[in-house]
Protein backbone atom coordinates (compact mmCIF):
# COMPACT_ATOMS: atom_id res chain seq x y z
CA UNK A 1 0.00 0.00 0.00
CA UNK A 2 1.19 3.72 0.04
CA UNK A 3 1.45 6.07 2.55
CA UNK A 4 0.45 10.10 2.44
CA UNK A 5 3.41 11.48 2.90
CA UNK A 6 1.61 14.32 5.63
CA UNK A 7 -0.58 12.05 7.42
CA UNK A 8 2.88 10.04 7.94
CA UNK A 9 4.67 13.09 9.17
CA UNK A 10 1.83 14.41 11.10
CA UNK A 11 1.76 10.63 12.72
CA UNK A 12 5.33 11.03 13.13
CA UNK A 13 4.99 14.48 14.60
CA UNK A 14 2.43 13.49 17.51
CA UNK A 15 4.68 10.51 18.43
CA UNK A 16 7.51 12.98 18.99
CA UNK A 17 5.72 15.69 20.99
CA UNK A 18 2.71 13.56 22.67
CA UNK A 19 2.97 12.14 26.40
CA UNK A 20 3.70 8.40 26.43
CA UNK A 21 -0.24 7.80 27.30
CA UNK A 22 -1.32 9.72 24.17
CA UNK A 23 1.42 8.04 22.01
CA UNK A 24 0.43 4.71 22.97
CA UNK A 25 -3.19 5.82 22.26
CA UNK A 26 -2.39 6.28 18.76
CA UNK A 27 -0.01 3.04 17.72
CA UNK A 28 -3.07 1.42 19.13
CA UNK A 29 -5.27 3.53 17.08
CA UNK A 30 -3.47 2.80 13.89
CA UNK A 31 -2.55 -0.79 14.81
CA UNK A 32 -6.39 -1.31 14.65
CA UNK A 33 -6.70 0.36 11.64
CA UNK A 34 -4.00 -1.32 9.83
CA UNK A 35 -5.74 -4.56 10.85
CA UNK A 36 -9.05 -3.58 9.76
CA UNK A 37 -7.48 -3.12 6.18
CA UNK A 38 -5.97 -5.92 6.14
CA UNK A 39 -8.82 -7.71 7.16
CA UNK A 40 -11.00 -6.12 4.01
CA UNK A 41 -8.10 -6.97 1.77
CA UNK A 42 -8.80 -10.24 2.58
CA UNK A 43 -12.11 -10.36 2.22
CA UNK A 44 -11.84 -8.83 -1.59
CA UNK A 45 -9.48 -11.30 -2.50
CA UNK A 46 -11.51 -14.11 -1.25
CA UNK A 47 -14.14 -12.41 -3.61
CA UNK A 48 -12.16 -12.28 -6.49
CA UNK A 49 -10.71 -15.85 -5.87
CA UNK A 50 -15.25 -16.97 -5.85
CA UNK A 51 -15.57 -14.85 -8.71
CA UNK A 52 -12.37 -16.88 -10.78
CA UNK A 53 -13.62 -19.86 -9.84
CA UNK A 54 -17.62 -19.04 -10.84
CA UNK A 55 -16.38 -17.34 -14.12
CA UNK A 56 -14.02 -20.73 -14.58
CA UNK A 57 -17.26 -23.21 -13.78
CA UNK A 58 -19.58 -20.61 -16.02
CA UNK A 59 -17.36 -21.66 -19.50
CA UNK A 60 -18.23 -25.12 -18.85
CA UNK A 61 -14.33 -25.86 -18.08
CA UNK A 62 -13.82 -29.44 -16.31
CA UNK A 63 -12.75 -29.18 -13.21
CA UNK A 64 -11.02 -32.46 -13.10
CA UNK A 65 -8.93 -31.33 -16.09
CA UNK A 66 -4.83 -30.64 -15.53
CA UNK A 67 -4.89 -27.08 -16.72
CA UNK A 68 -8.25 -26.38 -14.22
CA UNK A 69 -6.11 -27.69 -11.29
CA UNK A 70 -3.27 -26.00 -12.47
CA UNK A 71 -4.37 -22.45 -13.68
CA UNK A 72 -6.61 -22.58 -9.98
CA UNK A 73 -3.30 -23.51 -7.97
CA UNK A 74 -2.02 -21.02 -9.38
CA UNK A 75 -4.49 -18.67 -8.25
CA UNK A 76 -4.79 -19.83 -5.29
CA UNK A 77 -0.90 -19.79 -4.55
CA UNK A 78 -0.60 -16.03 -5.55
CA UNK A 79 -3.89 -15.14 -3.40
CA UNK A 80 -1.82 -16.76 -0.76
CA UNK A 81 0.90 -15.06 -0.60
CA UNK A 82 -0.65 -12.10 -1.13
CA UNK A 83 -1.70 -12.72 2.20
CA UNK A 84 1.55 -13.84 3.69
CA UNK A 85 2.81 -10.33 2.67
CA UNK A 86 0.30 -8.29 4.14
CA UNK A 87 0.30 -10.05 7.41
CA UNK A 88 4.22 -9.62 7.26
CA UNK A 89 3.92 -5.98 6.01
CA UNK A 90 1.63 -5.76 8.45
CA UNK A 91 3.82 -7.04 11.41
CA UNK A 92 6.74 -5.16 10.58
CA UNK A 93 4.71 -1.96 10.82
CA UNK A 94 3.51 -3.12 14.39
CA UNK A 95 6.84 -3.80 15.05
CA UNK A 96 8.07 -0.49 14.22
CA UNK A 97 5.34 1.34 15.81
CA UNK A 98 5.69 -0.44 19.24
CA UNK A 99 9.39 0.13 19.27
CA UNK A 100 8.66 3.94 18.68
CA UNK A 101 5.86 3.86 21.35
CA UNK A 102 8.29 2.12 23.75
CA UNK A 103 11.64 4.37 22.95
CA UNK A 104 8.58 7.16 23.80
CA UNK A 105 7.65 5.76 26.58
CA UNK A 106 11.04 5.65 27.97
CA UNK A 107 12.31 9.04 26.96
CA UNK A 108 9.32 10.33 29.30
CA UNK A 109 9.66 7.93 32.34
CA UNK A 110 13.53 9.06 31.92
CA UNK A 111 12.76 12.85 31.43
CA UNK A 112 10.48 12.77 34.20
CA UNK A 113 12.99 10.81 36.82
CA UNK A 114 15.45 13.39 35.52
CA UNK A 115 13.01 16.21 37.01
CA UNK A 116 12.40 14.41 40.23
CA UNK A 117 15.88 14.00 41.09
CA UNK A 118 16.69 17.08 40.13
CA UNK A 119 13.77 18.37 42.17
CA UNK A 120 14.60 16.22 45.38
CA UNK A 121 18.71 17.82 45.11
CA UNK A 122 17.65 21.26 44.81
CA UNK A 123 14.87 20.57 48.16
CA UNK A 124 17.75 18.55 49.47
CA UNK A 125 16.55 15.38 50.13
Amino acid sequence: GEIDPNEFVNALYRMKHAKAKTTTKLVKHMVSNLDMKHDMAVQEMTRQMTNLHSQVSSIGFDHGTPDFERAFHEQELAFQQKILAQEEALRSTLEVALNKASAVAMEAALEAASRCGRSAMRSGR
